[in-house]
């Protein structure tokens, strides 16, 4: 990955792998939504890990669900976009914005 002036880098982003998908009324609560990975078992069968359930108290809960599944391919995109900007002296202030957000959503520098 790429390296920020201090020379810090993200060698490797550790969280389940997208895709996420959301479901409703599935696992545990049937009440909320669920994102899951999906996983194949050792006979191919595909299994459901819960990344996280949504709270349905906020009325915005179907957006949330869905930037929440969204989560994996956005941190991807940031990150691609970061490494493409770093050459191009015009875009300082925007890949700054784009380099705190990957730093929130990996805890390091970039």
């Amino acid at each position: 990955m790429s390296a920020d002036s201090n020379g810090a880098s993200v060698q490797s982003v550790v969280h389940t792998p997208g895709p996420w998908k959301r479901y409703e009324g599935y696992g545990v609560d049937f009440r909320r939504p669920v994102i899951t990975d999906a996983i194949p078992d050792r006979d191919g069968k595909c299994v459901a890990n819960c990344i996280c359930y949504v709270a349905t108290t906020n009325g915005n809960w179907d957006g949330n669900a869905k930037l929440i599944a969204a989560a994996p391919d956005l941190l991807t995109a940031c990150i691609n976009v970061a490494k493409s900007m770093e050459d191009t002296q015009i875009y300082e202030p925007e890949l700054a914005i784009l380099r705190a957000a990957i730093r929130n959503a990996v805890g390091e520098q970039v």
